[in-house]
Formats: structure tokens, C-alpha cells, sequence
């Protein structure tokens, strides 16, 4: 790189480093783009990996590229005092603000020591799986062109991936490294809103940022970054549901289906961030959705080679059967659909709640439970998605419903038999709950954890508050055991620090409940 204009010297039509497949193999490479000579010979996928130690001086900091402001942790690019003035050249702010966004992203993950390709690898292999709105193929693809076509918004991406895999246990607003690397972000991601047009990859980034300050226990900061996303995405149309026709390619079906995973997204994440505030609940950024959404399909379906129309394609629905098999992330969907339904029934007021708007989410999530537990059976893998966020519904609806029995809201003939059914039905729950953390610790013990996904910290937490709350409500003594839940926690801490503070939260509510003062309100 040229430290003194930011450009990025290389030949036109080359990749600036050998493909994966000659250098597995030690044979020497043309690096042409998009394939190399001998992958095209050999009939082989061409795929170049990024790898910026040998591209990027290593003596170059932050600070060559960033000028403090005089307040704040806001930052002013170092070459763009014209860039702010509206008469200049569009087209060279443009390519002044990818060359700027490359360099200062590249020089940081050079100053950490961090290897690109582990970062990325690392989160299609946690993050991923519980929030697949990434297109792996795609963006490594342009994750490889970054030095030969440079992108402000990959390169955002890429930091707020490298930011997920080291900086989730510690405290940004304690810890000078993480506390540089977070507000880095947060600068660079609200300077694109303001100086580009709107693209998925600015949602994209948008979206692990609210994975990374939820886990992070940053719930204020979370809450805005997702009415954010949600801002971005309803003026991009991913709210828009697109109807398919036969006559669609696959290379425009992927991108149609990579538009709707976001906005699935964030409409989860949106009801996880409003799951974890307790002291404020505002309303939710994002609508319900219609019936009609689709749903997502396999990856392994989206994540086929492009090729000719797409014919015969079974793209499920919120109509569709639960009993019906979909991919994991459309269980999410329905299991944080059903979610959302309990936290619009805990936020209102308990005087003004019936038995009767408790039985069909009752009975849909039941259902939903049964059908997750039946198909994807006993491991912790699967209980970190949607087996979680279903468990979560279940039991935070369960507790709603003895709390308001408990009350003596519904009718005086059902509250008693109410309560005893509901706390029995609760019990059940958290025992599973604590029975898949009972697996979990015995792995987490000999092994390191990486990054547990946060719907089952989120599952967890709320399988461990309500079994503090059946002390107090079961006979004769009988107590759920809860320390396997807690011990999950304290595992999990480790990579979120949401994880202490729910520990925390568990043991404010055992205190409360060993000295009671005002026990007539409705728990969070």
C-alpha cells in the first residue's frame, strides 16, 4: 500500500495473493481474477484468500489515518478534510472513502496481530449457524478483491468480525484495546450511513454489532444499534415480500434470499434485545410479520452454485405446518415469532389480562417444543437456536401465567387450579432446560466453549429466574435444581459478558425472595 495517498498498487486484473488451491498444493499461481489459469485448467474452484501481512506495512497505525476531534471519540478521517465539502468530485470521495475504510480496517488487524481468514472462518463457524444472513461464497469472494476493488462497506464487515471473535468477554467501556476497536466501529459505521447510499452490507455489519453490545451487556447501546438496522432496512425494502416466479435465476434467488435472512435478522434479534431489558421496555423496532413471509431455506440449497432458473423450489411460509421439516434458521423464526407474542402479553398490564389470551400461545408453543425436540434430538448443538428461543416463549409464558394466578386475577374458581397446573408445566421445562446444561458443563469443562450463541445464554437465564421464583410457589418443600443453569453461565461468561450479569440478576432475586419487602409485582 502507498502510506502516502492510501492507494493500493497492484497489477489490473490480479488478485494480490496466490488462490487457496496452489497454495495448498505449492504450485506457482498466475492470480488472475476471477480464476487463475490453472484452476480453469483443472476444472476447480478459484478462491482467493485475503492475506494482508503481505500487503499492508506493518509500521503504519491508526493514527495515519485518523485525526482526533477536539470531543468525544469521534474521529475525522486525516485526508478528508475535502471530502466533508459538498462541491467536490463525487466519484473521488467515493473511491477516497474505500481506499480510507480499507486502510484504517487492514492497519488494525494488523497493529492486533489478527489472522483475517481465522476471523472470518471463526464466525461462519459460531456466529453463523444461529444467524445465517452472510453469504459465505459471496463475501469471501470480495473479501479476496478488497486490495484490487476496495470496499468500504466488506471492509466494515470485516471488522465488525474481527471485533466479535475478540472482544465479546471483555468490557469496551473498561478496556482501552476492546474500548479503541469498539468505538472505531461505531465511528466507521455511522460515517458510511452518512456518506453512501444504504447497502445490506451496512445492515449486515449493523446486525453483528447488536450481537456483539448485547453480548457485551451494552443493553442501551443495543437497543438503539437494532432501531437502526431497522431504519436502514425498511428504507432498503427488505421489509418487502418478494414473490418468486420460475423464471428467477439462481444467482438473483441468492441475493433475493440473502435480502430476506437480514431482515429475519433483525426481526429476531429485535425480540432477543427486547427479552434481555428488563428496566425499559421499549416498543419493538420491527412489525410483525405477515403469514405470508418467507421463510428461509437449507444453506445448503442457498449456497449452491449459481446456475440456471430456479424451477420447483419449496420456499416455506409462516403458513406452513410446524410439523413440516424447514432449516434451522426458519425454526428460529417461528420459535421467536411465538417469542414476541409472550413479551406483548407481559407488557401489558396484568389487570387487563384473561386465562383466554394464554391459550393459543400456549398451545403453539407446545406444539413448536414437541416438534423441535422430535426432529432435532438431545444435543447441546441444536438447543442453542431454536430449541432455545421456544423454550425461552414457553417458559417465560408459564411463569406469566401462575404469576397472574398467584394474583388472584383470572377467575376465582380457575386460579387455584391454574397455578398448580402452570407451575408444574414450568417445572417440567426448566428440569429439561437444566438437563441439556447439565450436558453442556460436562463438555464446557474439559473443553473451551468458543462463542455459546446468545439464545441460549438468553434460554438459560430465563430457565434460572423462574426455577428462584418455584421455591416459593411448589409444596412441600420441592425445589427445581438450578445450579446446572447456573454453572452454564458461568461457562459462558467467558465469551458474553451478558452471562454475568444475569448471574447477577439470579442472585438479586434470590435475595429479594430470602428477605421479601414488596413481592406483588409481576417479574421481569
Amino acid at each position: 500500500m502507498d502510506a502516502a495517498n492510501g492507494t493500493l498498487s497492484l497489477r489490473a486484473g490480479t488478485a494480490p495473493n496466490v488462490c487457496t488451491v496452489c497454495r495448498s498444493q505449492k504450485k506457482k499461481c498466475d492470480k488472475n481474477l476471477p480464476s487463475c489459469a490453472r484452476c480453469l485448467k483443472l476444472n476447480l474452484l478459484c478462491d482467493y484468500t485475503y492475506i494482508s501481512e503481505q500487503h499492508f506495512n506493518n509500521n503504519l497505525s491508526a493514527s495515519n489515518f485518523l485525526l482526533p476531534l477536539a470531543f468525544g471519540n469521534l474521529w475525522l478521517p486525516a485526508r478528508f478534510e475535502e471530502f466533508l465539502q459538498p462541491h467536490n468530485n463525487l466519484q473521488r470521495r467515493t473511491s477516497d472513502i474505500d481506499h480510507f475504510f480499507v486502510g484504517t480496517v487492514m492497519t488494525t488487524i494488523l497493529e492486533q496481530k489478527w489472522d483475517l481468514n481465522e476471523d472470518v472462518t471463526a464466525h461462519y463457524s459460531t456466529i453463523h449457524p444461529w444467524l445465517p444472513v452472510i453469504h459465505e461464497r459471496n463475501f469471501r469472494r470480495r473479501i479476496s478483491q478488497l486490495q484490487q476493488i476496495p470496499r468500504a462497506e466488506t471492509a466494515l464487515l470485516v471488522l465488525a468480525m474481527c471485533m466479535m471473535r475478540h472482544a465479546s468477554a471483555s468490557n469496551p467501556e473498561t478496556d482501552d484495546t476492546q474500548s479503541h476497536l469498539y468505538h472505531l466501529f461505531k465511528y466507521l459505521f455511522s460515517l458510511l450511513q452518512h456518506s453512501r447510499p444504504l447497502s445490506l452490507e451496512l445492515v449486515q455489519s449493523g446486525l453483528l454489532l447488536v450481537v456483539f453490545e448485547l453480548g457485551a451487556s451494552l443493553l442501551n447501546a443495543a437497543s438503539m444499534s437494532i432501531s437502526i438496522c431497522a431504519r436502514l432496512a425498511y428504507a432498503l425494502g427488505l421489509n418487502v415480500n418478494v414473490l418468486l416466479t420460475d423464471e428467477l435465476y439462481f444467482t438473483e434467488w441468492i441475493e433475493l434470499e440473502e435480502r430476506q435472512r437480514v431482515w429475519l435478522g433483525i426481526y429476531m434479534l429485535d425480540r432477543m434485545v427486547h427479552q434481555v431489558i428488563t428496566d425499559f421496555k421499549a416498543p419493538h423496532a420491527v412489525e410483525e410479520l405477515d403469514n405470508n413471509t418467507r421463510l428461509p431455506v437449507d444453506d445448503r440449497l442457498w449456497d449452491r452454485p449459481p446456475g440456471g432458473p430456479v424451477r420447483d423450489l419449496f420456499q416455506p411460509t409462516l403458513l406452513t405446518p410446524v410439523e413440516t421439516r424447514v432449516c434451522y434458521f426458519a425454526r428460529e423464526i417461528q420459535a421467536i415469532r411465538l417469542l414476541g407474542n409472550v413479551q406483548q402479553l407481559s407488557d401489558k398490564s396484568a389487570a387487563n389480562l384473561c386465562l383466554e389470551e394464554f391459550d393459543n400461545p400456549e398451545k403453539a408453543l407446545i406444539l413448536l417444543v414437541e416438534t423441535l425436540f422430535a426432529q432435532t434430538p438431545g444435543t447441546w448443538v441444536v438447543f442453542c437456536g431454536a430449541n432455545a428461543l421456544a423454550l425461552t416463549a414457553l417458559v417465560c409464558l408459564l411463569q406469566l401465567k401462575a404469576e397472574c394466578a398467584r394474583r388472584q386475577l383470572f377467575l376465582p374458581s380457575e386460579n387455584d387450579f391454574v397455578l398448580e397446573r402452570s407451575t408444574l408445566a414450568l417445572s417440567s421445562f426448566v428440569g429439561i432446560t437444566s438437563e441439556i446444561c447439565t450436558r453442556f458443563n460436562a463438555v464446557a469443562a474439559m473443553d473451551n466453549v468458543g462463542l455459546v450463541p446468545l439464545g441460549a445464554v438468553i434460554s438459560t437465564a430465563a430457565a434460572a429466574l423462574a426455577a428462584v421464583e418455584l421455591r416459593t410457589w411448589l409444596k412441600n418443600g420441592a425445589s427445581v435444581d438450578y445450579e446446572p443453569l447456573k454453572m452454564t453461565l458461568v461457562y459462558s461468561s467467558q465469551c458474553w459478558k451478558l452471562s454475568a450479569e444475569y448471574l447477577r440478576r439470579v442472585a438479586r432475586r434470590e435475595r429479594s425472595l430470602a428477605c421479601p419487602k414488596s413481592s406483588d409485582q409481576l417479574l421481569p
